[in-house]
């Protein structure tokens, strides 16, 4: 492996020609893994389990509001398609993400004032526009405005909700 070319010079070892020594995994595959049970995009909504956005919704819902009158449920959430494909995102520079709309029921009740008993008023069962959530590429990166990063930071959207 290493051998003198001329009396009185330094030694010269190559490592160019050692085997490896280590297989080295696929370490954006579990990012990605872990992207996909936190969306769980391709589980039917009756089959979801509690972690991940499904987990988040479970744990913020049934919300009341201060007088007992109206509660808002949790029923499900979609993922649609993305509306432009990562190419097109790059270059228009846009933001790689897919909407997201969750299902909510609103019951609404009348309290009696001297009893305190509830009784049932009305039932609206209707999907919500929530936002868009940016989408991971298969490289295990997101396209944000046009760039593709790995690390993507909390973007704020205005709140609120209307039923019709």
């Amino acid at each position: 492996m290493a051998k003198l070319t001329q009396p009185n010079t330094r030694l010269r070892k190559s490592f160019g020609q050692l085997p490896v020594g280590i297989d080295i995994p696929n370490l954006i595959e579990i990012q990605m893994r872990s992207f996909r049970d936190f969306l769980q995009a391709k589980v039917d909504p009756e089959e979801r389990t509690e972690v991940g956005i499904q987990g988040a919704f479970g744990r913020v819902f049934p919300i009341f509001d201060y007088n007992d009158t109206a509660e808002l449920r949790f029923k499900q959430y979609d993922l649609e398609r993305p509306k432009y494909d990562e190419e097109e995102c790059r270059a228009r520079g846009l933001t790689f993400a897919a909407p997201i709309t969750v299902t909510v029921e609103l019951i609404t009740y009348e309290v009696d004032g001297e009893t305190g008993t509830k009784t049932f008023l009305n039932l609206i069962e209707q999907p919500v526009y929530f936002g868009e959530i940016p989408i991971m590429t298969d490289a295990g990166t997101f396209i944000i405005n046009g760039t593709e990063r790995v690390v993507v930071s909390q973007l704020h959207r205005s709140p609120g909700a209307f039923f019709e």
